[in-house]
């Protein structure tokens, strides 16, 4: 599949979140994760399960996710039509994933609507 940064290439759509879902669920939590590739001939691991990745409570773009221990936190995101920003487009979700049974949400108070959040890990919960 080809892949293009540039915004005006009508190449695929690619479907981010599920992936980026799956890449974090999948991401160990420890400030030293074990290489993606491993032996001589970088063969990357697999695992013999399938994996489907988690469900999203609601359609949502350029939300913050991180790790932290076995939960997955999700922050608010674009919930919009694309290129209409306003304050009702930005989810009013904060909620984290079950990483052990994978579907089990919990939902969080979120203090404030924001696109594109940066979070961070931290032992005791997320940083943002």
């Amino acid at each position: 599949m080809r892949m293009s940064l540039n915004r005006n290439d009508p190449g695929p759509a690619i479907a981010t979140a599920p992936l980026l879902l799956a890449l974090l669920a999948l991401a160990p939590a420890s400030a030293d994760p074990a290489p993606l590739l491993e032996g001589d001939l970088g063969a990357a691991r697999v695992s013999s399960q399938s994996y489907a990745p988690p469900t999203l409570l609601t359609q949502v773009a350029s939300f913050g996710a991180v790790r932290v221990g076995d939960w997955l936190y999700v922050y608010s995101g674009h919930v919009g039509p694309t290129h209409h920003h306003s304050v009702d487009n930005l989810s009013p979700v904060f909620a984290r994933l079950n990483l052990l049974d994978g579907q089990s949400w919990e939902l969080l108070p979120c203090p404030e609507r924001l696109q594109s959040v940066v979070l961070l890990p931290h032992p005791r919960g997320p940083i943002r």
